[in-house]
């Protein structure tokens, strides 16, 4: 099976997912990761949410890495082939990018 074909098998099964099921999904993931022995890191690289392709909630997780002082790092399209990286600050605007990706 193609890459192109399993975004769209898997986008479709996402879709199927309730809004509650999905949060507690999320939820229990960020509460999962609690668990792990990662917290001795400083940076954390992330992605935000599509909420419109149902994807896992990752805002529970960065709540937890804000609420232990940790660098978010959040990655960025800047081309059809690129990405850049970007530190998320208290003061950083994030916008939705035409492809439904929270950007800066």
């Amino acid at each position: 099976m193609l890459k192109k074909d399993l975004r769209v098998r898997y986008l479709q099964l996402r879709k199927e997912v309730s809004k509650q099921s999905l949060s507690n999904a999320s939820l229990t993931i960020a509460n999962k990761l609690l668990e792990l022995p990662i917290w001795s890191f400083d940076c954390y690289h992330i992605f935000l949410p599509i909420s419109k392709k149902n994807e896992i909630d990752t805002t529970f997780i960065l709540s937890i890495l804000q609420g232990k002082d940790k660098n978010v790092i959040l990655p960025k399209i800047v081309s059809t082939k690129s990405l850049k990286h970007f530190l998320l600050m208290d003061n950083t605007k994030l916008e939705e990018s035409s492809w439904g990706f929270p950007s800066q």
